[in-house]
């Protein structure tokens, strides 16, 4: 509901005229980053994400699953092959140029190591809406490397799909 402060109570008197205020004339900050609403490119960031940068877009912390592979001894037969994550750019889910490079590589490294295994990890908390933005990201990874790399995806081939919650 907007709300409508008159100017002598207003505590945010440049606020633009469109924008829906408080009752002290003051923009909505749903996630109270600092942020005002209309502004805000993340407008729900968790708490362990803040501090936000000025677009109020945080910096989350890599899931505990995600730390927990990074610190594990490489499996036997996968030489050089770094672990690493494909960053995404808020709200969607398609392979920028970036992501695609470091696919190409990884692809490059599991054709000379056919003994080594990939795992495709989602980290999918939070709303239902980004639990799926999650999983259609893993999707992208994989169909980039099934389709663009020739990455074999069954039981017995070196890629594992993994969907954390």
């Amino acid at each position: 509901m907007e709300m409508v402060s008159p100017d002598c109570f207003d505590r945010c008197p440049n606020t633009p005229g469109n924008v829906s205020v408080d009752s002290h004339g003051c923009p909505f900050d749903t996630d109270g980053d600092g942020v005002a609403d209309y502004k805000d490119k993340q407008l729900i960031t968790p708490t362990e994400c803040q501090p936000v940068d000025a677009d109020g877009v945080g910096k989350c912390p890599d899931p505990e699953c995600c730390t927990r592979i990074k610190r594990d001894d490489k499996p036997e037969g996968c030489g050089s092959i770094p672990s690493g994550s494909i960053n995404f750019a808020s709200g969607v889910s398609k392979l920028g140029s970036s992501a695609m490079n470091q696919l190409n590589s990884l692809a490059n490294a599991m054709k000379s190591n056919p003994n080594c295994r990939a795992v495709i990890i989602g980290n999918g908390s939070g709303t239902k809406v980004q639990q799926q933005r999650s999983w259609d990201r893993v999707n992208s990874v994989i169909n980039y490397m099934v389709d663009k790399q020739g990455i074999v995806k069954d039981s017995s081939s070196n890629m594992v799909i993994q969907q954390v919650m």
